[in-house]
């Protein structure tokens, strides 16, 4: 069952050059999208810093203990695709343990994992972001599960209590990024099974705060502690942060080259005309997304030169409303602008 959103406060501005004072995180700024690539560093806990409105977090000084690459994959074309009908991504860092999440204009929720030895596909899938979500929202979650492990079922029952706590400026390796909401994050789960009349728990819980900027499709910061308390022996905790080091400034920043971006007619309908201005010779890819973060219409890329770049995109087969465009340059997402359709 989930319950609703509790709406406190509402400052959502959709505009690609409007900088906002309270960020709103929507399905098209976060839903991850087959295709994509995020470059996660893993580093040692620091502080996560201070609630409310108007912070700043400085983590420039964050190490790199660990780097991983996890891909963004259609969930249907993976190796354990067919046990999550209702996914329609997947994540894996490795080729072989895959996640299993569906994405959507309310939800971005996670169905589960599978690799070569247990398949945990959920019951009642977990809300890992309700949209549009922004400063003071809250809400519970409860996920479930029934899975087999080493011959062994185990039925899985938790929740997630999930608030935006925080807006503010953040500083990471990668970079200066305002407009960045925190979402903190209570993850517990318990394992229950019964071996030969023995009945065992295995409880877990994580607490987190990830920072999350619209244009980048997965948190681009984040700091966590966890603590496993297994049925027998002693419990195990830990703690760490990392950061995203492939993030973009995103949808709500004012940059050079966002100005150097015209889309015209906007509104439009029938057809569309991108104008893009490079400083140097870089390939092109524009991506149309629609509000759940799925790709709707792409060019190929091609090869921009110095000066004015120009495509043309044909809408005649996509419905009116709202959408966003990804200008992508040398593979990696330079700038979102949002783009109205009146078909």
């Amino acid at each position: 069952m989930k319950t609703k959103l509790h709406f406190l406060s509402i400052a959502f501005c959709l505009s690609a050059i409007t900088v906002m004072a309270q960020p709103t995180l929507t399905a098209a700024g976060i839903n991850p999208v087959s295709g994509e690539q995020f470059i996660n560093v893993g580093s040692t806990y620091t502080s996560p810093g201070s609630a409310g409105a108007n912070q700043t977090w400085n983590f420039a000084a964050l190490t790199t203990n660990s780097t991983s690459t996890v891909s963004v994959l259609t969930a249907s074309t993976t190796t354990y695709g067919a046990s999550f009908p209702n996914a329609n991504v997947a994540t894996t860092g490795n080729g072989t343990s895959f996640e299993y999440y569906k994405t959507s204009a309310g939800a971005y929720q996670s169905y589960g994992s599978a690799n070569a030895s247990t398949t945990d596909s959920y019951t009642n899938p977990e809300d890992r972001l309700q949209f549009p979500f922004t400063y003071t929202n809250t809400y519970l979650d409860y996920f479930s599960s029934i899975y087999v492990s080493s011959g062994v079922t185990i039925y899985r029952s938790g929740n997630t209590n999930v608030t935006a706590d925080a807006y503010g400026t953040l500083t990471t390796p990668a970079g200066t990024f305002s407009n960045v909401l925190r979402v903190y994050s209570v993850y517990m789960y318990h394992d229950s099974s019964n071996t030969s009349g023995n009945p065992s728990v295995n409880i877990f819980q994580r607490t987190q705060y990830q920072w999350y900027l619209n244009g980048n499709h997965t948190a681009i910061a984040n700091v966590s502690t966890f603590t496993f308390t297994p049925a027998t022996g002693s419990p195990v905790s830990g703690q760490g942060a990392g950061y995203l080091s492939n993030a973009t400034t995103g949808i709500n920043l004012e940059s050079a080259f966002s100005k150097s971006i015209s889309i015209f007619p906007n509104p439009g309908s029938g057809t569309i005309n991108f104008s893009v201005a490079l400083t140097e010779s870089k390939k092109v890819e524009i991506k149309l997304f629609n509000s759940l973060g799925a790709v709707v219409l792409s060019n190929t890329e091609t090869q921009g030169i110095a000066g004015g770049n120009s495509y043309k995109f044909d809408l005649a087969s996509l419905p009116g409303g709202i959408y966003f465009a990804g200008i992508y340059l040398d593979g990696t997402l330079a700038s979102t602008r949002k783009v109205i359709i009146n078909n």
